[in-house]
């Protein structure tokens, strides 16, 4: 073997090393924002559903509320109203986007982030806020509240 090659042989052999590396980091970023994204979605299933609970047993407000989920969209409304509130969430991309329709008026992406230490993710919106999962839920009780004269 000649100097160059060699030099070209060990050259290439870090390359490999370290795309290797970096496709093993890469991959366990992912499996950590999947798994707190999956976590997270549904936490925000529950405090949506919990507020919609509290709301209905207030007095006067039996079934004023109404969620419903189905292949992955979250939808809040009022039985009797016609504004609605629409919670997408895309699995695939670990993306929630939030829609109002029929006079809602609420509008929201939001994505996962890993933490600096990239052991934990949180949730952030498009200006890469973080965004607390309990004032998600309140913006889209009132929106559907409000659209629907409440």
């Amino acid at each position: 073997m000649s100097g160059w090659s060699s030099e070209a042989l060990r050259r290439s052999k870090e390359r490999q090393k370290l795309k290797a590396e970096e496709t093993a980091i890469a991959l366990q970023d992912k499996s950590v924002i999947d798994t707190h994204a999956t976590a997270q979605g549904s936490a925000l299933r529950k405090v949506i559903g919990d507020k919609c609970q509290e709301f209905n047993a207030e007095p006067g407000c039996m079934n004023s509320l109404s969620m419903v989920e189905s292949e992955g969209v979250l939808k809040v409304s009022c039985p009797d109203g016609p504004g609605i509130v629409k919670l997408v969430f895309l699995k695939a991309l670990n993306h929630i986007r939030c829609v109002g329709e029929n006079g809602a008026r609420i509008e929201g992406e939001y994505d996962f982030e890993l933490t600096k230490d990239h052991l934990s993710a949180y949730l952030v919106d498009r200006t890469a806020m973080s965004v607390n999962l309990e004032d998600i839920a309140n913006d889209v009780i009132e929106a559907v509240l409000i659209a629907n004269g409440r």
